[in-house]
């Protein structure tokens, strides 16, 4: 609802809106589930969480299911992922590492939603793709790469700074800004897997209390809603800096790319009583933007009503490269819809 490619008109996705100008949207593409790391493993795999058993965050995938960057490796690419360190399914200890040859997890920029707290001079927008970009450009043009970015600037809390004083009368701002502070001081030097959960580690973290933001949006009503809303655009604008610096990464890099842009999962900003995710699976939750931009295929800046999946991802991909996908997968290529050809 809040990028330029999909309608909204307050021009806060101008780097993502590019990429739909260039390649084919998707109207009805949807999660593989309603959380990160089984959308994650879904996108990963082609394989839903009935397949690969991934379907909480006590479970992490397991050595016997296939991945993406596995198969591109079986095809001489080099293959790398990058992220932030968060309370994110996309690391090892879920085993969403396997396949990838190079994986960094960097501490998160200050000037991010899961960095506001480090204190220092914020850093230039863009910040978080930089170790991605990089590697990027260090890759021999003749050689061939896979690379993929979960970026979550975006994220929860949404916020960089506190609010100045009187600046909020609904103390939103102020709630956000403080999410997760008293956790995050108590382990400053800990890697922070999703909620402890995974092929290595035990267990899962049980919330325990009311949510105090939920209980203020319930109190204060819609003023607070919009603050909320208003936070989150914010935090899309400033996630697009990240899409700008990796595009101009591949630009530089001068070689024919398929690019795919999607998200993991929405938010619900309130709708249906749930301010983020991962309690329903109403559309504003799984109905995720995707974009697929691949030279000399497909109409530019065209869209698609066809119902695809996060899990088309990985036999689109390996068609399109000319690769055999894994046997048993869930998901199909979307290389007919793309030329227009089928929109079954």
């Amino acid at each position: 609802d809040y990028l330029g490619a999909y309608g909204h008109t307050g021009g806060l996705s101008p780097n993502i809106d590019s990429i739909a100008e260039n390649g084919v949207r998707f109207e009805r593409a949807y999660a593989a589930s309603n959380f990160t790391l089984a959308s994650l493993t879904g996108v990963l795999t082609g394989r839903y969480g009935s397949a690969t058993g991934v379907t909480g965050w006590d479970k992490g995938l397991t050595s016997d299911v296939p991945t993406l960057p596995e198969v591109l490796g079986l095809y001489g690419y080099r293959t790398a992922a990058f992220t932030t360190d968060a309370p994110s399914g996309f690391r090892p200890d879920y085993g969403l590492d396997r396949g990838f040859q190079h994986m960094e997890i960097t501490p998160p920029p200050r000037n991010s939603p899961d960095g506001r707290f480090r204190g220092g001079t914020k850093e230039p927008v863009g910040t978080s793709a930089q170790t991605a970009t990089s590697w990027l450009g260090t890759q021999p043009s003749d050689t061939p790469v896979f690379l993929m970015f979960h970026t979550r600037t975006a994220h929860f809390p949404f916020v960089v700074d506190p609010p100045e004083e009187g600046a909020d009368p609904t103390g939103m701002r102020q709630l956000l800004w403080e999410a997760g502070q008293t956790e995050a001081a108590a382990r400053p030097d800990q890697a922070m897997p999703g909620m402890a959960g995974g092929t290595a580690q035990e267990g899962i973290v049980e919330i325990q209390r009311e949510d105090p933001l939920q209980t203020a949006v319930n109190r204060i009503g819609d003023a607070a809603v919009n603050v909320w809303k208003e936070t989150y655009a914010e935090a899309v604008a400033l996630m697009d800096k990240d899409v700008e610096a990796m595009m101009a990464a591949v630009r530089l890099r001068g070689r024919p790319t398929v690019v795919i842009l999607v998200a993991d999962h929405g938010e619900s900003l309130n709708d249906h009583g749930e301010l983020l995710h991962g309690d329903a699976f109403f559309d504003g939750v799984v109905n995720v933007p995707l974009l697929i931009s691949v030279p000399g295929i497909g109409q530019k800046g065209s869209s698609r009503s066809a119902l695809v999946s996060q899990v088309d991802i990985v036999p689109t991909v390996l068609d399109l490269v000319g690769a055999v996908a894994p046997a048993g997968i869930d998901g199909v290529s979307l290389t007919g819809v793309l030329n227009g050809n089928d929109e079954s």
